[in-house]
């Protein structure tokens, strides 16, 4: 990692063999790094993140569908929360476990919907990618619902409750 000034090594991240990262974000002061693998023998799966207090590579929780590991295509920060999107419908963490699908937010402790208090907002299928600001988020992917919006596959939030779309036909955006 470079600090603008100078590289530190961080310490070996051993995963899977078959392991696939697909992002890197740096949220309150820790390393996170998501995608497609398993991490302390598969007791973690698809999010880790490097304590830099610890100096130690932590894995955070078990993402599944259909009860089988999954992945986590994307992270992004937004207000102080991680949001992660992805393939994933359950959440196990710290022996809780919650049916978040496809998008979720991460306060450092805890995992939420990123919907305050709206679990049918959920998309109903995997996000591929995120970007945002301040203000506003737009979420891409597979999904053919989401915030209770039909046939939207590409949606910017405007805090948290305006939605609009710039696609209605079903395309796949790899990235935004």
């Amino acid at each position: 990692i470079n600090d603008g000034k100078l590289w530190v090594k961080l310490p070996v991240l051993t995963l899977s063999k078959t392991a696939e990262i697909n992002d890197i974000a740096k949220f309150q002061g820790a390393i996170y790094v998501c995608g497609n693998f398993t991490f302390d023998n598969a007791t973690f799966n698809a999010l880790v993140r490097y304590n830099p207090l610890s100096l130690q590579w932590q894995g955070i929780a078990q993402f599944q569908k259909t009860s089988q590991p999954s992945s986590i295509t994307v992270l992004d920060v937004q207000n102080n929360q991680l949001i992660l999107g992805g393939n994933f419908v359950n959440i196990v963490s710290a022996g809780n476990s919650d049916t978040i699908s496809y998008l979720a937010k991460f306060n450092g402790l805890k995992f939420n919907h990123y919907f305050d208090a709206c679990k049918n907002c959920d998309p109903d299928n995997a996000v591929i990618d995120i970007a945002s600001n301040d203000a506003v988020v737009a979420i891409s992917g597979t999904f053919t619902s989401i915030g209770k919006h039909k046939s939207k596959y590409l949606v910017r939030i405007s805090y948290g409750k305006n939605f609009d779309t710039f696609m209605s036909t079903p395309r796949i955006m790899e990235k935004l």
